[in-house]
C-alpha cells in the first residue's frame, strides 16, 4: 500500500496519458462547441475559420501552461514568497496580450477577418485581458480539482490500509478522523491558496459581482476545511452549517439562481461539535445526483440537547446513477462509526427516481462543542 501511495504524485492527474488525452479532446471539442453556438446566438462580431483556430490553440497554450507548470511550480516551492503568484499572473497576462496582438495584426496584415481588430486598441485590450483572466480563472479550477480528488484518493488508501492493520485497531479509533483533516491541510499551502484566491477576486470583482461573490465562498469553504479541529478532531455544527449555506450559494451563482433548494435549520441546543465536512460531504451528494432545475430538494438540520438528525431529499436526474455505498458515503459511515460507536444510524432510500438520506445520531454531553 505505501508502494502504491508513494508511486501516486501530487500531480498524477495531470500526467499525460492515452485516456487523458482523450478525455481532454473530448472536453475541448464540447467546450468549443458551446462556445461557437453561444457566440453564434449572443455576438454579432463576423470572425472566421483561421481566426478561431489560432486563438483557441494560444487559450489552451495557456491553460496547459498554468495548470501543468505556473501552479505546480509555485505549491511545490517551499521557499515560495507570496508576492511571486501575483508578479507571474501579471506577466502571463501581459504576455498573453502581446502574442494576441502580434496574431491579430498578422491576420489584418493578411486579411484574415479576426472579431477584435487591432485597430479597435481599447476593446482589443479588454476583451484580450478579458479571455486571459477566464482561461487562467478555467485553469486554476481544474488544477485544484484534480489536486483535491488525488488527496482524497489518498486518504480512501490510508483508511483501507489502517482497516487491514489489526494492530493499530485502538489507536485508529482516536487518530483516524484527524488525520484525514490533517492529511488535506499537508497537501495544500493555505498561504498560497488563500493569496491566490484574493488575487482572482480583486480582478474579477470589477468585472463581475456574481464571479467577485463565488471567489469569497470558495475560500470561505476552503478555509474552514483547513481550520484546526478540536482535540477529538470535530467542529462547531454552526459553523459546518455555515459551510453548507456556502456551498448552497455557490450552486446557485452558478445556475443563476434557479434552483429549488430548501434549506430548513431547527436548532433547539447549544452548539455540537462534529466531524468537519460530514455535513458537506453529504449535501454534495444532493447537487451531484439531484434534478434541482425542475424538482425541489430539500436539506433539513434538526438538534436538540440529545439527538441530532439530517435529512436530505432530492429527485434523482435522469440518465444519473446514485451510488448508495459509493466511496464518500462508505468515508462517512466509517467516520460516523469511529466517532459516535453505537449511538447512530445512517439510512438511504432511492427508488431511481428520489433519493433520501437520513442521519440520526444520539448525543451525549461531551458532544457539546466548547471552545479550547
Amino acid at each position: 500500500m505505501n508502494e502504491t501511495q508513494g508511486k501516486m504524485g501530487d500531480d498524477r492527474g495531470l500526467e499525460l496519458n492515452k485516456k487523458t488525452i482523450y478525455y481532454h479532446a473530448v472536453g475541448w471539442a464540447l467546450f468549443i462547441t458551446y462556445e461557437l453556438v453561444a457566440v453564434k446566438f449572443l455576438s454579432k462580431r463576423p470572425s472566421s475559420a483561421p481566426d478561431l483556430i489560432l486563438h483557441y490553440i494560444l487559450n489552451a497554450s495557456l491553460f496547459y501552461l498554468n495548470a501543468l507548470y505556473v501552479l505546480p511550480h509555485a505549491y511545490r516551492s517551499k521557499s515560495f514568497f507570496q508576492y511571486r503568484i501575483v508578479v507571474a499572473m501579471l506577466l502571463v497576462i501581459i504576455g498573453y496580450n502581446s502574442i494576441n496582438f502580434c496574431l491579430n495584426a498578422l491576420q489584418t496584415r493578411l486579411s484574415i477577418l479576426t472579431a477584435f481588430p487591432v485597430s479597435q486598441l481599447i476593446t482589443f485590450v479588454a476583451a484580450s485581458t478579458w479571455r486571459c483572466i477566464y482561461f487562467l480563472l478555467l485553469s486554476s479550477a481544474y488544477w485544484l480539482a484534480v489536486h483535491v480528488y488525488w488527496s482524497r484518493v489518498k486518504i480512501d488508501l490510508l483508511y483501507e490500509e489502517q482497516l487491514l492493520s489489526k494492530t493499530r485497531e485502538l489507536e485508529l479509533q482516536q487518530q483516524v478522523i484527524v488525520n484525514e483533516n490533517a492529511f488535506l491541510k499537508a497537501q495544500i499551502n493555505p498561504h498560497f491558496l488563500f493569496n491566490t484566491l484574493n488575487f482572482i477576486y480583486n480582478i474579477v470583482s470589477d468585472l463581475s459581482d456574481d464571479a467577485g461573490e463565488a471567489v469569497l465562498l470558495l475560500a470561505d469553504i476552503s478555509r474552514y476545511s483547513l481550520k484546526t479541529t478540536d482535540q477529538y478532531g470535530k467542529q462547531s455544527l454552526k459553523e459546518e452549517i455555515q459551510q453548507v449555506e456556502n456551498m448552497v450559494k455557490l450552486v446557485q451563482l452558478r445556475y443563476d439562481q434557479i434552483l429549488n433548494i430548501n434549506l430548513v435549520k431547527k436548532i433547539s441546543s447549544g452548539d455540537i461539535a462534529i466531524p468537519p465536512l460530514l455535513l458537506v460531504t453529504l449535501v454534495e451528494n444532493v447537487f451531484k445526483y439531484g434534478a434541482l432545475k425542475t424538482e425541489p430538494a430539500e436539506i433539513l438540520i434538526e438538534a436538540t440537547r440529545s439527538n441530532f438528525f439530517f435529512r436530505t431529499c432530492n429527485a434523482v436526474a435522469s440518465g444519473i446513477q446514485t451510488e448508495s455505498n459509493g466511496i464518500g458515503l462508505s468515508n462517512t459511515r466509517l467516520r460516523l462509526e469511529k466517532s459516535y460507536p453505537g449511538r447512530h444510524s445512517i439510512q438511504i432510500k432511492n427508488d431511481g427516481q428520489n433519493f433520501i438520506l437520513e442521519l440520526s445520531i444520539a448525543l451525549q454531553d461531551a458532544d457539546m462543542f466548547h471552545i479550547r
